[in-house]
């Protein structure tokens, strides 16, 4: 017999399939798939992406190390941040006009060592992925459940 106060993720919940599949995603594979959404030619080594362009030398693409690069995606895709005091959340960042309403947060301790799950950097790079990669794209009928 089962736990009534087990609850599980539905199956047929293909946006929190999708979100699953973003967070285990590895950050080089999130720089990878942000090149590719910016339509930016890269080659990737030592698990590092580095932006190739003709005549010029490859630059390092690391949004979380670097400041401007970040800076440049949070203006082109247009990221709202959110406070959420709900339960103390923290922060959280949107895609403005983003095909999911779901919020990435950057002040989890989800593992309670007191450090951050994800970075304010990391959340941004995330829902920026989750939002304009056509791998996480969720066709509308699925999401209609059982009935």
């Amino acid at each position: 017999m089962e736990n009534e106060m087990t609850t599980e993720k539905k199956v047929n919940d293909p946006e929190l399939e999708q979100y699953d599949k973003l967070m285990a995603m590895p950050m080089v594979d999130i720089y990878k798939s942000l090149a590719n959404i910016e339509g930016w030619k890269y080659r990737e080594e030592g698990g590092q992406v580095y932006l190739v362009e003709l005549g010029k030398a490859d630059c390092l693409f690391d949004p979380m190390q670097d400041g401007n690069q970040l800076v440049a995606l949070i203006e082109k895709h247009d990221i709202i941040r959110v406070y959420e005091d709900y339960d103390m959340i923290g922060w959280g960042y949107r895609v403005k006009g983003g095909r999911t309403p779901i919020m990435m947060t950057e002040l989890q301790d989800f593992c309670g060592n007191g450090e951050p799950d994800i970075t304010m950097s990391e959340a941004i790079c995330r829902i920026i992925v989750f939002n304009k990669d056509p791998l996480f794209d969720v066709d509308p009928k699925d999401n209609q459940g059982d009935e």
